[in-house]
């Protein structure tokens, strides 16, 4: 079984962080070694080019002890954060290259993707670079051919540390739907899609966003960590521990999540109280439409959805 993997961020415990930031990605990684054969990060495994050196050593002796236990074998692409300026070529002069020139962790790039097979299944995982304007070069025109140089048929998967459909640098379904991959996993952006996939007649795209939660966004207050697992060409998904937010993340960072939420339900209430007894405004009356119209995130609104349901009322 291969396992496939999400933003790692190894890096000095982040200022809201109130616990053990390192030891908890290090526990992740192991947790997940412990349950398939092979993983494959989606880039960014350090938050900068270049980290403390302590913090790569330690990697490099956990992932080597974790691949002792388990005999798992540990792959990445390159991240945003893993290199300087977001180009291949100062791989060597950076903490990744460290980790590299280690042995026990395999790079993937664009002109060595990585081919195994697993459970009779040959796969082979692509990936493009870096840098998005040479990413948007790179794939123009490109079709993958499930079929390795010697003929032998394959599963092309193509991973990806990109935005998807959002923002400017982005990339969408239009770049994607010839290129003949009907898996595309993304690394990069930390949330998570709500569904963790993307289902289109071409292709399926999958995002379960960073494995550790570096940062206080609010989307990350209340969602379950997880990685993809792939199992005889089937993609499943196995959650890892999740600790609490509130028992990982300073107060500051909790009451940031807590006030805006207060603000958007204050404003919900005020909404709900003018016009619970106007028929004509109930027939069309739904909370998350009445929150997308005072501008709140997705993240917020999944936020008052969960707390709406757990006092057993309805959202609508």
């Amino acid at each position: 079984m291969i396992g496939i993997v999400g933003d790692l961020h190894i890096a000095p415990p982040p200022e809201k962080r109130m616990d053990d930031y390192f030891q908890v990605g290090l526990n992740k990684i192991e947790e997940i070694a412990a349950n398939v054969e092979r993983v494959i990060f989606l880039g960014d495994i350090f938050t900068h080019p270049k980290v403390e050196p302590k913090y790569v050593n330690m990697l490099t002796q956990h992932l080597w002890y974790c691949k002792g236990k388990y005999g798992t074998h540990f792959y990445t692409i390159i991240g945003n954060h893993d290199v300087a300026h977001e180009e291949e070529e100062y791989l060597a002069d950076s903490s990744l290259g460290t980790l590299k020139a280690s042995t026990v962790m395999d790079i993937i790039t664009p002109d060595k993707p990585l081919i195994i097979s697993d459970r009779g299944v040959v796969y082979r995982f692509n990936t493009i670079p870096v840098k998005y304007k040479t990413a948007k070069e790179y794939i123009q025109g490109k079709v993958y051919t499930n079929s390795t140089e010697d003929g032998i048929p394959c599963v092309d998967i193509l991973l990806v540390h990109h935005e998807y459909e959002t923002g400017t640098n982005c990339f969408s379904y239009n770049d994607f739907k010839d290129l003949n991959c009907k898996m595309i996993f993304l690394g990069h952006d930390h949330k998570p899609f709500d569904e963790g996939r993307i289902i289109y007649p071409e292709f399926t795209v999958y995002r379960s966003g960073s494995i550790m939660r570096n940062r206080a966004d609010d989307y990350n207050f209340t969602r379950t960590l997880y990685y993809y697992t792939l199992d005889n060409n089937v993609v499943g998904c196995k959650a890892v521990t999740t600790t609490p937010f509130d028992k990982v993340f300073k107060v500051e960072a909790i009451n940031k999540i807590e006030t805006q939420e207060k603000h958007y339900t204050e404003a919900l209430e005020k909404i709900i109280e003018k016009y619970e007894n106007n028929i004509s405004v109930k027939d069309i009356f739904s909370i998350k439409n009445i929150l997308i119209e005072l501008n709140a995130k997705e993240s917020i609104i999944d936020y008052i959805k969960k707390k709406y349901e757990n006092e057993g009322e309805v959202f609508v």
